[in-house]
């Protein structure tokens, strides 16, 4: 009986293929990133304006649902 027959190595018999879906996964995962980077950029580029002026942390404390 050989080593391929008996079933454990049956993984390295298939061929990797870069079908179509995988190409939309990838696509879609790379958008999603991309509006999280933007997200995180925006939130870090706000920060040196809400520590010094007060109207801009207030109104970023009401849009997450805090009242101040």
């Amino acid at each position: 009986m050989s080593v391929s027959s008996q079933g454990w190595n049956s993984l390295s018999e298939h061929k990797t293929e870069d079908t179509e879906t995988d190409r939309e996964d990838q696509a879609q995962d790379r958008w999603i990133w991309g509006v999280w980077l933007t997200v995180a950029l925006i939130s870090v580029a706000i920060l040196p304006f809400a520590s010094r002026l007060d109207g801009v942390a207030r109104s970023i404390a009401r849009f997450c649902g805090f009242g101040i």
